[in-house]
């Protein structure tokens, strides 16, 4: 009754998509119209659209709480041993559950951006909502044909599932997904806004600043989600990893650098509207590529632990989507060329650096792209198989982080100086000499002397300490804190990052071990005792549990318990690790296999590696400023229009 039943219902929010257009087409026609009724059907549909959404997710969890393994994709995904908690989350956990997922996102922005209207009575508003509401009733279409959820087998009447991957019952389910979509659907609004100020040939700088708004928190979402993707496979793959360059981490670090590159830009174009034209290119692109990433995802062509297992045809289905939408995007740019009169302003320093920030951001992105898509290439051209890994995506991006990290530490610095050469060259020598003491001390405490690891320590002080700098120079310091409160943050973040990532890159250690009950072995001043070794039995699985005692330099002692664990259902073996976990370092056990009476153990010292998730936290908290300064900015525009000449 349900599965037919919401089946019914998703159709129902295509109709009412397709009417939503429909209607938005005349209002776009007879724009100066009656505003009331224009104000009730663009408030009216986006929240219908949004509550069918919510039934239909809603009905497919109370599918899963109620084991209706008639339904094929429950069937796959779940089982009565399974936890509760973990048969929500399964709602999400494979390809046809995401796409629902991921149209009822699609669904909640579209009812968000339409509560806008209020401030942005024009063309291109209705011209936008007509756009995504396009692309949601492509997704509607994609997951009827090729992705059903609801789809049933009343030829069998099988007594249990097959279950949930072991993989995946886990918070991180929870998270991870929900935030990483709120981040690469969130981009289709400035894409909207962009390609419906092409289509009208005009462009409001309230509109510009809407498209900026909702770019911050789309990217702010997407480096969250990552954040959290790269937590949740340092501590449950069993590899102590925080990033390995896999091709799907690479699809959403793609739309991550063009996002940020877009940011940049946006930033230039309030005062200087004359790169209004590499903003709407860079909003079609990042779009474009959260699409693409979805596309390498579902379409079977990856071997990833992160891929659905899928076929080609719904690769084609999202190929067409890309190829539609984008390639018309494409077009209509390369033949709307925008060009602004009265555009020979003098170029500020801020400008310069931001604009090399965004040829390094996309010389990054390409380097990504390129190490991605190689191998597939290499191996459909019939060359044969090849791999391009951690040395090469390494190498490329220190490189590249050299100059990035210096353009972000002196942003400040000519923000404060406005332009003052001498002041700038001044603070710009006591900014690198103070910095490079730092690091050589820092750099000190390790026995071999290793430049890669010297530089990025220098790199990560130098924007941290400018911007601390900056804004202890300001008379009004805190003021300005909350006047730049997303650079600041933001940038901060970045630094952090680059910290953590410099000292669990240089000074992890890991060593595998083989232990006896009762028998104490050390590594680095570390004792470690194996007192316990118990079998205990769950519903859904049957765990070995081990029970370290591990003895600190400092005679802390700590008990850590790493398990492996063997599902019943399907026969899978997952390590399940155990972290002590300090501000500067975490230390990591995960139980290897018996070998006679002996366990291996992976024991491993990650300094700092807690640092690189809180850097990318930082990093995605910088939004909360445009929460709270985005009406006031929107008030402070004028409201008027630069019109193209194409």
């Amino acid at each position: 009754m349900l599965n037919e039943l919401s089946e019914y219902l998703l159709l129902i929010s295509f109709i009412e998509a397709i009417s939503f257009i429909y209607f938005l087409g005349k209002l776009n026609l007879r724009c100066s119209d009656n505003q009331y009724s224009a104000s009730i059907i663009i408030k009216l549909f986006p929240f219908l659209i949004c509550l069918t959404n919510f039934l239909v997710v809603g009905f497919l969890t109370i599918l899963f709480l109620q084991n209706d393994y008639s339904n094929t994709y429950i069937l796959n995904n779940s089982n009565t041993n399974l936890e509760w908690y973990y048969k929500i989350t399964a709602v999400w956990s494979s390809h046809e559950g995401s796409l629902l997922l991921w149209s009822f996102i699609q669904a909640i922005w579209i009812f968000l951006y339409s509560l806008n209207y209020n401030e942005n009575k024009y063309r291109e508003f209705y011209i936008s909502l007509m756009i995504l509401n396009f692309i949601y009733a492509w997704f509607i279409v994609f997951i009827f044909f090729t992705s059903n959820p609801f789809e049933r087998n009343l030829s069998i009447f099988p007594s249990d599932g097959h279950s949930l991957n072991p993989l995946l019952q886990d918070i991180g389910l929870i998270l991870h997904p929900p935030i990483l979509y709120l981040g690469y659907i969130g981009f289709s609004v400035p894409f909207a806004i962009f390609l419906s100020c092409l289509i009208t040939k005009t462009i409001n700088l309230k509109f510009l600043t809407l498209a900026r708004n909702w770019s911050l928190y789309s990217w702010s979402f997407l480096t969250l989600g990552i954040t959290l993707g790269s937590w949740w496979a340092y501590y449950e793959l069993g590899w102590g990893g925080w990033w390995f360059w896999d091709p799907v981490e690479n699809a959403s670090l793609m739309p991550w650098i063009s996002g940020l590159a877009l940011l940049h830009a946006l930033s230039l174009c309030k005062e200087k509207p004359n790169y209004i034209n590499w903003s709407i290119f860079l909003g079609i692109m990042t779009f474009s590529l959260s699409l693409f990433g979805t596309f390498l995802v579902r379409s079977g062509i990856l071997v990833s632990v992160h891929s659905f297992a899928s076929n080609a045809e719904r690769g084609l289905f999202i190929l067409s989507l890309i190829a539609l939408i984008i390639g018309f995007a494409l077009i209509l740019f390369s033949f709307r060329k925008i060009e602004l009169k009265n555009n020979d302003e003098v170029i500020q320093s801020n400008e310069i650096l931001l604009l090399i920030n965004n040829i390094l951001l996309i010389t990054g992105l390409i380097i990504v792209f390129m190490g991605t898509m190689l191998p597939l290439f290499h191996e459909e051209m019939g060359f044969g198989a090849i791999s391009v890994g951690f040395p090469f995506f390494n190498l490329m991006f220190f490189i590249l982080i050299i100059p990035f990290s210096i353009i972000l530490g002196f942003l400040p610095i000519i923000k404060y100086s406005k332009n003052n050469f001498k002041k700038n060259f001044k603070i710009f020598v006591v900014s690198i000499i103070s910095s490079s003491i730092l690091a050589g001390i820092l750099g000190s405490f390790q026995n071999d002397f290793v430049i890669k690891f010297i530089v990025i320590i220098f790199c990560s002080i130098l924007i941290i300490q400018n911007h601390l700098v900056f804004f202890l120079l300001k008379r009004n310091g805190f003021n300005s804190i909350i006047k730049n409160f997303s650079m600041f943050i933001s940038h901060i973040g970045f630094g952090i990052f680059l910290l953590g990532v410099a000292f669990v890159s240089q000074f992890q250690m890991e060593k595998i071990l083989q232990i006896n009950l009762n028998q104490t072995v050390s590594f680095d001043d570390i004792s470690l005792t194996l007192r316990d070794i118990k079998i205990e039995e769950n519903k859904n699985y049957k765990a070995e549990i081990a029970t370290f005692e591990m003895l600190l330099p400092n005679n802390k002692k700590i008990i850590l318990n790493p398990e492996k664990r063997l599902y019943k259902n399907n026969g899978i073996i997952t390590t399940e690790t155990a972290i002590y976990s300090e501000l500067f370092k975490d230390i990591y056990i995960a139980l290897g296999n018996k070998k006679g009476t002996s366990f291996s153990v992976r024991f491993a010292i990650k300094p700092m590696v807690r640092w690189v998730w809180g850097g990318g936290v930082l990093m995605s908290l910088g939004f909360l400023s445009i929460i709270f300064r985005a009406k006031k900015e929107n008030t402070k525009l004028p409201k008027k229009n630069i019109l193209l000449d194409c």
